[in-house]
């Protein structure tokens, strides 16, 4: 049974070992004393690869709220939601690039 915690200790090297975007709870193994801890799945707790992905899924979420209210006649509502989804997947392309997909987004590495 898996340690609660906060958030990941960033002192210790560590592995994300279960849960995904939807999960509720990451768990992530500390290898150098074997100890597992589950953390709420919030953005400090993601790695990188979990957040982009994530963003990508605020990203098609907010395409489709656009689609729906350019059908309604919303035009900028829509085209303001449009733009914010393009944000969200530059920093889904970013967050891919520049992080490591290993740790936590809050860790310096």
């Amino acid at each position: 049974m898996p340690a609660y915690a906060e958030s990941v200790c960033t002192f210790n090297p560590h592995t994300l070992v279960a849960g995904d975007v939807a999960a509720e709870r990451l768990e992530y193994l500390y290898p150098e004393t074997g100890e597992v801890v589950s953390v709420p799945n919030v953005w400090f707790n993601q790695t990188y690869t979990l957040r982009a992905e994530a963003l990508k899924d605020e990203a098609v979420s907010l395409l489709i709220q656009a689609d729906e209210l350019l059908r309604d006649g919303f035009l900028a509502k829509a085209e303001s939601l449009r733009e914010t989804a393009g944000y969200r997947e530059a920093a889904a392309r970013w967050m891919l690039m520049m992080g490591n997909p290993q740790y936590p987004v809050a860790c310096v590495r």
